[in-house]
């Protein structure tokens, strides 16, 4: 489970370089481009979320 944990804030991390990258991007494309990566990498990190609620209701506990 905690290499669950570390893979969440490394791609939290990263949703939210690509936000900021997407804010002060110089042009419409490269901002869009920024805003898709990091609305995937925040549906990355509902899926991982998920995957570790469930885990730890099913065990009862962190693994």
């Amino acid at each position: 489970m905690e290499e669950l944990t570390v893979q969440l804030e490394k791609v939290r991390k990263h949703a939210e370089e690509c936000a900021r990258l997407a804010r002060t991007a110089p042009d419409r494309q490269t901002r869009a481009l920024f805003e898709r990566l990091a609305e995937r990498l925040r549906e990355m990190l509902q899926d991982i979320e998920t995957t570790i609620a469930a885990r730890t209701k099913l065990s009862g506990r962190w693994e």
